[in-house]
């Protein structure tokens, strides 16, 4: 059977809380958002402060994409699911970085990696991190780090596992604040990364040593911020310089300094 997003929330959110036990494949090799499983056991853990070690881990991922992408974290991007119950911690983080995703979990887990190698590199931090697994206090990371191999399984929002009660819910921090049910669902969705971002025309102005992309897939604008409606968005490439790289968009067209001329229908 196949449906639609929409089609199959109709159908999910009439379940009966205790037969929805659903979950999202992260299809091997597919883009998908950032993601997070958080976990401990409270037996083991009887002072460990969940809300406390996300802010840090929250810390820990911003100086990963400051440091591998140039991006500054906004918590506005977090969405955050809870299923704890009296004897387990278990947190979902999703993180959708505007105009953009992973091109698989295996990249996401990469970035992962990276964040809590900063951790590891802040004596203060790394404790934060660190949880005890057994009853003989082994240690391991609070993150589980083995949900990035192919064709993982992600539980749904407002599903529970197979003979369990606790159902993911949203908190209401970070971008959850005020989102409906069905909006949280599709912001939750791991792989709903919208179609694929890619280049639809270019150009090349030799004089001026300037190549540009019109890319199809992504509306996201440094500019405003947020995804334009209906403006396109433009990679223009300094070829003397190929590490400079600048976006633009039709709102900025008046702004900008280039030999715009040569095209007949900038932003098509």
């Amino acid at each position: 059977m196949a449906a639609s997003y929409g089609r199959f929330w109709d159908q999910y959110e009439l379940l009966n809380p205790l037969e929805r036990h659903h979950y999202e494949i992260i299809r091997e090799g597919l883009p998908c958002h950032l993601y997070l499983d958080l976990e401990y056991q409270v037996a083991y853990n009887p002072t460990a402060d969940g809300d406390g070690m996300i802010q840090q881990l929250l810390r820990c991922i911003r100086s990963a994409l400051k440091d591998m992408f140039g991006l500054e974290l906004d918590h506005s991007w977090v969405y955050e699911l809870d299923s704890s119950s009296s004897t387990k911690f278990s947190r979902h983080l999703i993180i959708r970085i505007p105009g953009m995703a992973f091109c698989s979990n295996i990249h996401a887990g990469c970035l992962v990696a990276r964040a809590l190698e900063i951790a590891a590199s802040d004596g203060e931090s790394l404790p934060d991190l660190q949880i005890h697994q057994d009853p003989d206090g082994k240690q391991a990371s609070f993150v589980d780090t083995g949900v990035y191999t192919r064709n993982r399984a992600m539980r749904l929002i407002h599903s529970s596992k197979a003979g369990k009660t606790s159902t993911l819910q949203n908190t209401g921090r970070f971008g959850g604040a005020s989102k409906t049910s069905h909006e949280m669902f599709i912001r939750t969705l791991i792989c709903n990364a919208g179609g694929l971002v890619g280049v639809r025309s270019w150009v090349v102005w030799q004089a001026e040593g300037l190549l540009l992309f019109n890319m199809k897939g992504t509306r996201w604008c440094g500019n405003v911020q947020r995804e334009h409606r209906s403006n396109g968005i433009f990679f223009v490439i300094d070829l003397q310089a190929s590490h400079k790289i600048a976006g633009i968009s039709d709102c900025q067209w008046s702004r900008a300094t280039l030999p715009w001329g040569s095209l007949l229908h900038p932003g098509a």
